[in-house]
């Protein structure tokens, strides 16, 4: 007999977050954002399964459970630097990505100094 298992997941969030920005006097700047961010998960497991009956027959089966999950805080931290462009000093925008195996975790950011 011969199985595997094979899992799946969802989930979406939402929250909000602190910022915090820090200005250099050549124009450099970094930010970094603390989101608190309430995550809702599902996860499937679907267990199959080969049997090898009479004859060398292989007879597949596949269970599958109810979806489980729950909410749980995320709390994490994203930093982000860019260069203020002289030609509008008061206005800022930038992205930046970081990955971390299967996860990639996107700030995008649109500045304006008033």
């Amino acid at each position: 007999m011969k199985s595997m298992t094979l899992d799946s997941g969802d989930g979406s969030g939402a929250g909000t977050a602190r910022a915090s920005v820090g200005i250099s006097a050549d124009g450099q700047y970094s930010i970094t954002v603390y989101p608190e961010v309430s995550l809702t998960t599902r996860t499937t497991y679907t267990t199959q399964q080969m049997v090898y009956g009479k004859l060398c027959q292989i007879e597949n089966k596949s269970t599958a459970s109810p979806p489980s999950g729950g909410t749980s805080p995320v709390t994490i931290n994203i930093q982000g630097d860019g260069k203020i462009d002289p030609k509008t000093p008061d206005h800022f925008p930038g992205s930046t990505q970081e990955k971390e195996g299967r996860t990639t975790q996107t700030l995008t950011w649109d500045l304006q100094r008033k």
